[in-house]
């Protein structure tokens, strides 16, 4: 299971039904800053694709959105509704100090943003009625059961994929995504990935890192915990001398 920690929008709320407020708001987002600040250096470091790490060969899924505070702040002069919720769940302490200093710089851009924490059954249920969710989310660890851009981009950015709680797609997305697992043609999954990050649906914000504290006899670490973060293949783990 690939953890990291993801930003993602609602386009049934007033504030982000558009593109152009979606893109404002993740482009305001210093990704650099929030993740050093809040997860450390140690822990996790800027997620440079839109898929997981390493998902695409060469990173060719190189993720389009790039800083610029500017833009907010363009845009909130002239925006209609002047106020958003920023959500974070409530067991997750890093999500919240993110949404604290993301809020803390749309109110510097004259925004009424307000943070609220959300259980995780709350979190599941709002694909049922997005409207009930927060106009953002900040997800510090989530990630699909699997290694494959498919399970990560169908899991996240399709309305039926079980992950996509705010309910923000593209169906020309899902679309190529079907072509991409049917064929296998990783140029499909390249061109899915950056329309869905240029509708401003989703800052795949970190890419999370993890360790296993074991004994010196237990054999094969490396190899089980390569399938990803926070995931072991108890198959490939041994007994010394066995």
């Amino acid at each position: 299971m690939f953890a990291d920690s993801q930003i993602t929008t609602n386009p049934n709320r007033p504030f982000f039904a558009t593109q152009a407020a979606r893109m404002a708001y993740l482009r305001s987002i210093n990704q650099k800053q929030l993740v050093s600040q809040v997860l450390g250096d140690t822990f996790a470091s800027p997620a440079t694709t839109v898929y997981g790490r390493g998902m695409i060969p060469g990173g060719a899924d190189k993720q389009p959105i790039t800083y610029d505070p500017s833009v907010m702040r363009a845009y909130a002069k002239t925006a209609t509704v002047k106020s958003l919720t920023i959500g974070f769940q409530t067991n997750q302490p890093n999500g919240q100090k993110m949404a604290n200093i993301i809020a803390a710089n749309l109110r510097a851009d004259g925004l009424d943003a307000t943070v609220q924490g959300y259980t995780t059954d709350q979190v599941f249920t709002w694909s049922q009625d997005p409207t009930k969710g927060p106009d953002t989310f900040i997800d510090a660890s989530n990630g699909p059961d699997g290694g494959d851009p498919y399970m990560w981009g169908h899991v996240f950015w399709d309305n039926e994929g079980g992950i996509d709680f705010l309910q923000c797609e593209l169906p020309s997305v899902n679309a190529t995504l079907n072509r991409a697992v049917a064929t296998g043609d990783t140029s499909l999954y390249v061109q899915a990935a950056q329309e869905y990050s240029r509708n401003g649906c989703y800052l795949h914000l970190s890419n999370n890192n993890d360790w296993i504290v074991a004994q010196k006899w237990i054999t094969g670490i490396p190899q089980a915990h390569n399938i990803g973060a926070f995931d072991v293949d108890f198959s490939k783990i041994g007994i010394s001398g066995s």
